[in-house]
């Protein structure tokens, strides 16, 4: 690829009703895989993966599902910036150190190793 050129990559380009009218047309037997991708312009490996349940049609998210809820991240995102705007910045560290005592706290299942949170997750 040329120097200063990008690709550009689009998800979730396909409607969800383009999606469910192909998926149905090639499950009544109205259009092969091929044609219907080709008519409603969906990939033939997503549309195969949906008509054989390997993804829900309606599904939109990627990644792993969050592990604090959004009433959980917004208490910690206020509490980071109270902290912040005391003078007290909050190093990655500290803040994953937090996450791992409130997991701790109410118990919740994660698939962190020792309730910590990676590099990563930040």
């Amino acid at each position: 690829m040329e120097e200063g050129l990008k690709r550009s990559y689009q998800r979730f380009k396909d409607s969800i009703e383009d999606l469910q009218a192909a998926v149905e047309a090639v499950q009544n037997g109205a259009l092969s895989a091929n044609k219907a991708s080709k008519e409603y312009n969906i990939s033939k490996g997503t549309l195969i993966n949906k008509r054989h349940g390997k993804s829900i049609i309606s599904t939109r998210k990627m990644g792993p599902a969050p592990v604090l809820s959004l009433d959980e991240e917004n208490r910690m995102e206020s509490w980071i910036i109270g902290k912040a705007k005391v003078g007290f910045p909050m190093y990655p560290e500290e803040v994953k150190d937090t996450v791992q005592k409130v997991l701790k706290e109410i118990q919740k299942s994660n698939s962190f190793k020792n309730n910590r949170p990676g590099d990563k997750w930040l």
